[in-house]
């Protein structure tokens, strides 16, 4: 079972960890145990709606240490549209998809691991861009999802960027 000591792991590899939450509760600050220290307003806890996103309802806040490199499913077609720009990011790579070797569909475990379903994302194209250091996110696994009775078992891990200029330098896409 994902626990906050291994969410704790996850997110030190990315930044500066200023707190750990469950939902909308801090439970512990800068990886310590939260002893009344005080959420920052740079840095607020997410809307239970978000947190659910995230495995067991457990993220990270973290200010990046360093830049990072992240990938994005977009695309548009008759069951879902969505955005290049949008909020949800990964570090993991998707290679299948990023190399062209033209496995798709049953080779590419992207939508499971990641948990989209079909009518928020078709994954048609991958934007890959750099995250500079300095920024705020929000980090985690992925919570599971289930769409017409087939489970979507996420587990990767998942940033959550909240500003629309959070320092992202687009470097290529792919079809």
């Amino acid at each position: 079972m994902y626990n906050a000591a291994q969410l704790s792991s996850d997110a030190a590899g990315y930044g500066s960890v200023a707190y750990l939450a469950k939902g909308a509760s801090q439970i512990r600050f800068g990886g310590t145990p939260n002893w009344g220290t005080a959420v920052s307003p740079d840095l607020p806890l997410l809307s239970a709606e978000l947190a659910q996103t995230f495995l067991h309802d457990l993220y990270a806040a973290v200010w990046t240490t360093r830049s990072l490199t992240l990938y994005r499913f977009f695309g548009t077609d008759s069951r879902g549209t969505a955005s290049l720009l949008g909020a949800f990011w990964t570090p993991a790579r998707p290679s299948l998809r990023v190399d062209q070797l033209g496995y798709e569909s049953m080779h590419d475990t992207s939508r499971g691991n990641l948990s989209l379903k079909r009518e928020w994302n078709p994954m048609k194209n991958v934007v890959e861009a750099n995250l500079a250091s300095g920024a705020h996110i929000y980090v985690g696994r992925v919570a599971p999802q289930s769409e017409l009775g087939t489970r979507l078992g996420g587990g990767a891990i998942q940033f959550f960027l909240p500003k629309r200029d959070h320092r992202l330098h687009l470097k290529r896409s792919y079809d």
